[in-house]
């Protein structure tokens, strides 16, 4: 009977040494990315987990990345660059820019959310994410090269937030050769422009400032399938800013500033296709008024 029992127990503990080896890397409670950290393997962010970023630090995943808890930063950028697949069903935030270098298949799924008031870039072509002084590169992995033909699903929401003076981010989805890009229910939420800045009673020669532009979007690949309900609402352009001279001027000038632009969404593909249920809806906004 004792040899039984022995067999059981060492069954049991090599059993659990060899789930604990082949399970997937789990990120830990509000872990910090404070510098470039690469993993070799499969990663993955449990709902419920945050990941903070710092330092423009880039985190690459030589494999597949499934993000279902929350990505945010605190300093700079938020970078991923990952070698496998994408799938994102949870929130990736960062107020100074998002980029994703996704050489594998990609997906968003219907929960997830991309936010941010500057640029949200995501793409399989390093030179098109954004620039810093730590650019993102290639993953140079057999496994990356042959996720490249894969194709990448376009769902959830993304979100950009208000914005101030100078800012005029783009949302950028570009995808290369051999990509077929298919969007099921997809939300695009876009900023107006913020407005001009005033000049009121500060000389005889008043001039306010020209409103800024909406957030802009670009989807790019070589096919586009939209399968279910895509809302975009782009933004208005921002008034511009008023102007009035101060008393008893000879000559006074005063030229109130130009509005924004308004919102723009561009898709560009060889093949365009509405499919089954496929709806699109735009609200392009309107043109800044005049200050």
């Amino acid at each position: 009977m004792k040899k039984y029992i022995i067999g059981v127990i060492v069954l049991l503990v090599v059993g659990g040494g060899f789930y604990w080896f082949m399970k997937p890397t789990v990120a830990p409670f509000a872990e910090v990315i404070e510098k470039d950290t690469v993993i070799a393997g499969d990663y993955t962010v449990p709902k419920g987990i945050t990941m903070v970023f710092k330092n423009n630090a880039t985190l690459t995943v030589q494999k597949d990345l499934i993000i279902e808890g929350s990505l945010t930063c605190e300093e700079g950028l938020l970078n991923l660059a990952v070698g496998g697949a994408t799938t994102i069903q949870g929130s990736i935030a960062c107020d100074a820019g998002i980029a994703i270098l996704a050489q594998g298949a990609f997906a968003m799924g219907e929960s997830a959310l991309l936010e941010s008031n500057g640029d949200i870039r995501v793409t399989d072509d390093a030179s098109q994410t954004i620039q810093t002084s730590s650019p993102l590169t290639f993953i140079q992995a057999v496994h990356a090269q042959e996720m490249r033909t894969v194709g990448a699903g376009l769902g959830g929401t993304v979100r950009i937030k208000p914005l101030v003076q100078g800012q005029s981010p783009l949302v950028m989805f570009y995808f290369s050769k051999g990509r077929e890009l298919i969007i099921p229910n997809f939300t695009l939420e876009g900023a107006d422009g913020a407005a001009g800045t005033d000049d009121v009673n500060k000389s005889c020669n008043a001039r306010g400032g020209k409103g800024g532009d909406a957030s802009r979007v670009m989807i790019v690949a070589p096919t586009i399938s939209i399968i279910g309900v895509v809302n975009a609402n782009l933004g208005d352009g921002g008034k511009g800013g008023a102007a009035i001279t101060v008393g008893n001027c000879d000559p006074g000038i005063a030229a109130g500033g130009a509005g924004g632009l308004p919102g723009s969404l561009a898709l560009q593909a060889d093949m365009i296709s509405m499919k089954g249920a496929g709806v699109l809806n735009v609200n392009p906004g309107k043109g800044g008024i005049g200050g």
